[in-house]
C-alpha cells in the first residue's frame, strides 16, 4: 500500500481555525489528522505541503524511512 496524496485543509470556526491533514493510499484507505497552528508559529501546513512530494509513492509501512528522509530534507 502506497501513499498517493497528502492534502492540508483549514476550516474557519469563527474564533479559531481548525487544520487537518488527509492522507490517501492506492488501496482507497484514507487517514485524517488534526494539527494546530494557533498556539505556535504558523507554518505547519506549509511544511506538510512542501514535504508531501517526498512521501507520495512511498509505502505506508516505511514510515520510519519516510520520517528520516523528510527530517534530513528540513535540516
Amino acid at each position: 500500500m502506497k501513499v498517493t496524496d497528502i492534502k492540508t485543509l483549514s476550516c474557519d470556526a469563527g474564533w479559531r481555525n481548525y487544520n487537518f491533514v488527509k492522507l490517501s493510499t492506492d488501496e482507497g484507505i484514507v487517514g485524517w489528522s488534526e494539527f494546530d497552528e494557533w498556539y505556535g508559529s504558523p507554518g505547519v501546513a506549509i511544511v506538510i505541503d512542501r514535504l508531501a512530494g517526498r512521501v507520495k509513492g512511498q509505502s505506508v509501512m516505511a514510515h520510519e524511512r519516510v520520517y528520516i528522509c523528510t527530517i534530513s530534507t528540513v535540516i
